[in-house]
């Protein structure tokens, strides 16, 4: 961030011309902070079938695939797993798309907020996206602050910045004191000069250091992976037991007699059968109906004006048991009020107060 000296000597203090803005964007960027970068929505929707059960749906449509073409048949067992996969996933994928495309629209509205500030010699007003380092801008209670900069004058201006300070009292704003962007404006009105702007400002310094770890898994992930184990290792178990128990059988009737083409014949039947218990086990209803009730919860959410960016998290804070915080401003009003004092508890009362505790 320029010192208030350093933008003065390069811009000025009476505001900018037109002429100059292009060079000051290019010089010190947008007011506008970099999204995160996304994956392509191939990778998105691929992500999409990195889950337990699916890999195990993808396995089953694989091996009901092989049986079909030796055996014949299952043709209808085959289209329903390849369909059950595609619904669960598309499902999962869209909800998550369009939550996305409702978070880019708030963002621009966020960036389209008219500010107004000297340009040209005159007052206008400018969406905030097109302010530049430089740029004069005038101030007054209510106003939100679009970039970070310094007060250049000053009429009984007091901001609050309990979003980078949790602190409820708002702060007196002299003349070259620091304003920070996303705070705002409570009383008073003044003039300032933007001295950093996007990701340059605190609060693009702050977004860029916070990152999501999707690496780490969440409570139902993780239990969707237990109940994928399981029902892995059940399958397994239960086809190698029946495979070897009808193997002995066929020892014993007379249909493995050595290495014979009616012994591999009995042998492969032993094996499909095998594979069709495998088959059996998978649920394959279960990741649609996970993807089906994680979407009613993320409509339920949206209609409480809360946008879910992951599918995922509808479950997550479900399972949250305890919330670390390190100041009080930020989960209540930002507003202290009276509980208990000396002169006992607080007395609401509709006329003139007549005792210490009204």
């Amino acid at each position: 961030m320029l010192t208030v000296e350093e933008i003065i000597s390069i811009t000025g203090d009476h505001g900018l011309d037109s002429s100059q803005v292009a060079g000051l964007r290019a010089s010190y960027g947008a007011n506008a902070m970099t999204p995160p970068a996304r994956e392509p929505l191939w990778k998105q929707y691929l992500a999409k079938f990195d889950d337990p059960i699916i890999r195990i749906l993808l396995l089953a449509v694989a091996v009901s695939a092989v049986i079909l073409v030796i055996r014949g048949g299952g043709l209808l067992d085959t289209i329903g797993i390849v369909v059950a996969v595609f619904l669960a996933t598309g499902i999962s994928f869209s909800n998550e798309y369009r939550s996305s495309q409702g978070f880019d629209v708030l963002n621009a509205h966020r960036d389209g907020i008219a500010v107004k500030m000297i340009r040209d010699g005159r007052p206008a007003f400018i969406p905030s996206r097109e302010i530049v380092v430089g740029d004069v801008i005038l101030l007054e209670a209510g106003d939100a602050i679009p970039a970070d900069g310094w007060v250049l004058s000053a009429d009984g201006l007091y901001s609050d910045e309990s979003a980078f300070t949790g602190e409820t009292e708002t702060s007196a704003k002299p003349e070259k004191e620091r304003l920070l962007k996303g705070s705002f404006i409570t009383a008073g009105k003044g003039t300032m000069i933007a001295a950093a702007v996007g990701d340059s400002a605190q609060m693009g310094v702050i977004a860029a250091t916070l990152g999501i770890d999707h690496a780490t898994r969440t409570p139902l992930e993780q239990k969707l992976a237990t109940l994928a184990g399981t029902i892995s290792r059940f399958g397994y178990a239960m086809a190698i037991l029946i495979c070897g128990t009808l193997f002995i059988r066929g020892v014993f009737v007379g249909e493995v007699t050595g290495l014979t083409i009616d012994t591999a014949n009995n042998i492969l039947h032993y094996f499909m059968l095998a594979v069709v218990i495998v088959v059996a086990a998978v649920p394959e209803g279960h990741p649609m109906s996970v993807a089906l009730s994680l979407s009613l919860a993320m409509r339920k959410m949206t209609k409480a004006n809360c946008l879910v960016r992951r599918l995922i998290a509808c479950e997550t804070i479900g399972s949250a048991t305890t919330i670390c915080t390190d100041k009080t401003g930020t989960l209540t009003k930002n507003q202290m009020e009276v509980v208990k004092s000396s002169a006992g508890d607080p007395v609401h009362t509709i006329s003139m107060p007549a005792t210490p505790a009204e």
